[in-house]
């Protein structure tokens, strides 16, 4: 199950840094942080954005919409909703609105 594949993913996340400590490369960061929000552990998510911005790496929509899960799965119940709400609202501010609206290019 999700919680389950969270230990996994950090170990393998683990090596690549052991591997790569200059950068592990924006998609390991994006792997654990998906994990993380299936997984519902919001520490974790939260702790590998941190570090994923430090390295120079933008956290996208995709990104964003695991850091929600992971909020959402960690209190199924009306305030794990409104935490998500509140990261939302932070990134709208933070962001703004155009960011919120922007939708990815087509590269087709």
């Amino acid at each position: 199950g999700d919680k389950h594949d969270l230990p996994i993913v950090a170990a393998i996340f683990a090596d690549l840094i052991t591997c790569h400590p200059e950068d592990a490369g924006r998609t390991a960061y994006e792997i654990l942080i998906k994990a993380a929000g299936k997984a519902g552990d919001i520490n974790v998510a939260l702790d590998t954005l941190e570090a994923m911005v430090t390295k120079g790496h933008e956290p996208d929509a995709f990104t964003h919409g695991y850091i929600l899960m992971s909020f959402i799965r960690a209190d199924q119940n009306a305030i794990g909703v409104r935490k998500a709400l509140d990261w939302v609202v932070m990134l709208a501010h933070h962001q703004g609105y155009e960011y919120m609206c922007a939708k990815e290019e087509d590269t087709s």
